[in-house]
């Protein structure tokens, strides 16, 4: 998350939203929102140009969000989502309100699905090692299905290393 703040930063965002529904117990999600704060702390931002922008589930609270966004008398100039599935609806909820990407909002997504190459403008997104993940997991199952035949079970967390996939969808700010 720090790297698409930092990239935001770069093209003169100062204020950015990062979109997500509750975080609940998922522990990826809560993650990606404590990294999107710590951005703004670290790159010596105002913490008060960190939108973040936490809607009732499902597309009508997505839409009331960005709604308030674009209203605001200092609106953000970027939105990032917290996934591909919100990054979706977010596509669906700015065609519904007439606004154009990156225009009124620059845009960049999380998880780069295979499809953000081919809207328009195509999604510069954050990509995840899916397969290191997979790999990961799968390793991890075998190490405790052999520690449980031991007696020991021990939680293990893993962080792998995401990277930046510089489309179309984030410009400069127009205003």
């Amino acid at each position: 998350m720090r790297e698409a703040v930092t990239y935001l930063h770069s093209l003169g965002h100062q204020k950015i939203a990062l979109l997500t529904p509750p975080p609940k117990k998922i522990s990826s999600r809560q993650e990606r929102i404590e990294g999107f704060l710590e951005a703004f702390s670290s790159n010596q931002c105002e913490s008060n140009d960190a939108y973040l922008e936490i809607y009732d589930p499902g597309p009508e609270g997505l839409y009331r969000a960005i709604k308030g966004l674009h209203e605001k008398k200092d609106p953000p100039t970027a939105l990032i989502t917290i996934n591909g599935r919100v990054t979706l609806e977010t596509l669906v909820v700015l065609k519904d309100l007439n606004l154009q990407i990156p225009y009124d909002f620059s845009l960049l997504g999380f998880d780069n699905p295979e499809w953000a190459q081919i809207v328009e403008p195509p999604l510069t997104t954050i990509e995840q090692p899916t397969y290191q993940m997979g790999v990961a997991a799968a390793e991890l199952i075998l190490r405790q299905i052999t520690k449980e035949r031991r007696g020991r079970t021990k939680q293990k967390r893993i962080e792998l290393d995401t990277k930046l996939v510089v489309r179309e969808s984030c410009q400069p700010p127009s205003n």
